[in-house]
Order: structure tokens, then C-alpha cells, then sequence
């Protein structure tokens, strides 16, 4: 499989740009392939009616095989594919250090909130796996600043 994503594709790991080597339906050799998906950010290229994640594509191409863990952008950006940029992580390990926040997160800080009937702000962490709670602060500030520090 890998052979023939060869034969269709270029890789240039310093700008992390696939191209096609071979002419297409509507793409011509030397043309960028993929496309860049509106929502998820990640860049997909499709060969013999099967897409592929460029990123993942990126890391085969250069270390000739398909990892089985999870492909992180070190920087934090889905469409940035430099070989420099990628590394290979446990998923547990890819959450951690996840840059954007989940939608409901009105604090703008992982694992800090405001519990309302308490009327104090809380912070809390996950390690490998488990919850800990890192105690109930009087300011955001406090609550920010021992859950980054419990981070490191």
C-alpha cells in the first residue's frame, strides 16, 4: 500500500507539502494534493477511493510504516505536516497536551471552573487516568495558577 502512495505522491518534509506525481482527473503532476477539511482543520489526500490524513501520511512516507499510536502536531496546528512537527503519542498523552479547549469551557483554563453553589473557583487535573482534585481557590487567578502549576 505504501508503494503505490509512493508512486502517486511527492512528500518535502521541510514544507510538509504532498504533490502529485502522477496526472489525475482534475489534477495535473507538481499540483498540491489534498484538501484542507473546514472543521476539523486536518489536511486529507485521496488515493484509489480511500483518504488519508496527510499528517499520518507524512510520518509512513519518511519512516516507512503506519503508526499505530496517535500522530501530534507539536505546534498545534492540524494542517502544519513538516516532519519536524509531528510526533507519535499514546491518545492519554495526545489529550494532555491539547491546545484547544472543549466547547463548554467558559474559563478559558482545562480544568478550572466556577462551581456557582459554592461560590469559589475549582481545579481539578487528570493523571493517567484519574482525577485529582487540586482544591477550591477565593480568585480565578489562584485556581490558574495551581492547576498550571500541577501541569508541569
Amino acid at each position: 500500500m505504501l508503494a503505490r502512495l509512493r508512486k502517486a505522491l511527492d512528500y518535502n518534509p521541510m514544507t510538509g507539502v504532498f504533490r502529485w506525481k502522477i496526472k489525475r482527473a482534475n489534477m495535473e503532476v507538481g499540483e498540491r494534493a489534498g484538501n484542507l477539511h473546514p472543521v476539523l482543520g486536518y489536511r486529507t489526500v485521496m488515493v484509489d477511493y480511500k483518504a488519508y490524513y496527510e499528517h499520518r501520511l507524512a510520518w509512513a512516507f519518511v519512516h516507512g510504516k503506519f503508526p499505530r499510536l496517535t500522530i501530534d502536531h507539536v505546534n498545534g496546528k492540524r494542517d502544519d505536516n513538516r516532519i519536524k512537527n509531528l510526533r507519535v503519542l499514546s491518545n492519554a498523552d495526545n489529550v494532555r497536551h491539547r491546545v484547544r479547549l472543549n466547547k463548554n469551557n467558559k474559563s478559558g483554563v482545562n480544568g478550572v471552573w466556577y462551581d456557582h453553589t459554592r461560590k469559589k473557583w475549582t481545579a481539578k487535573i487528570v493523571v493517567n487516568r484519574r482525577q485529582k482534585y487540586l482544591g477550591r481557590f477565593a480568585t480565578f487567578a489562584e485556581a490558574k495558577a495551581v492547576r498550571e502549576a500541577a501541569q508541569c
